[in-house]
């Protein structure tokens, strides 16, 4: 924003001879509304919208709603039915959760976006899930906004998607976004946990 300020700036003080003195104040004046309304939308976001705190076996953090409730619901369904020397991994990633509640990820990426695995490596993950299965597996909302807002399983790694909607079943689903055929992208937030499908359904109730 400061390198696009300064440029805007220069631009306007080169331009002075032919569109006028008034060139740079009316950039400023333009900065200055955006500084404003770019203000107004950051308190909108973070302090007029509720916050929940979600308690980890790592500590506690704050998180919107309903980011909090969901996140702390994930924690604690997983925090039961992955043991403690269990494995957990997720997409497009499940870092924090391994953090929070200090279970090892089995595969050899922590984050899965746009660029990270080429086709072989889609098909050596997806071999690797087949071969030793986590006791879990997270599907986490979160796009990959950096890269375009790109979604797992849609837009990339499409075929590492459908290995694993092969291989696990749904056990629980959370957040404002959990409905029956959730996709990473659709409207809503939502965390879901699936275990490999040889594990007992009766075992697990989905909710």
């Amino acid at each position: 924003m400061v390198v696009a300020a300064a440029g805007a700036f220069a631009a306007a003080d080169r331009l002075v001879p032919t569109l006028g003195g008034s060139l740079p104040r009316l950039a400023a004046a333009a900065l200055a509304v955006f500084v404003v309304f770019r203000a107004a939308r950051v308190v909108q976001q973070y302090r007029l919208l509720p916050w929940e705190r979600v308690a980890t076996p790592a500590g506690a953090l704050m998180l919107p709603a309903p980011l909090g409730g969901a996140t702390a619901a994930a924690i604690a369904d997983l925090d039961r039915c992955v043991p403690a020397g269990g494995t957990l991994t997720g997409f497009p990633e499940a870092g924090f959760y391994n953090y929070v509640l200090g279970r090892r990820n089995p595969l050899r990426l922590e984050q899965f976006f746009p660029g990270h695995l080429d086709a072989a490596g889609e098909r050596e993950t997806a071999a690797l899930l087949e071969r030793t299965p986590p006791d879990a597996l997270v599907r986490a909302n979160v796009l990959a906004v950096g890269e375009g807002a790109h979604a797992f399983g849609t837009d990339y790694n499409r075929a590492l998607d459908a290995a694993a909607s092969d291989r696990f079943l749904r056990a629980a689903i959370y957040g404002p976004g959990a409905r029956e055929g959730a996709r990473i992208g659709d409207p809503g937030f939502f965390v879901e946990i699936l275990v490999p499908r040889a594990e007992s359904t009766a075992a697990r109730t989905p909710r």
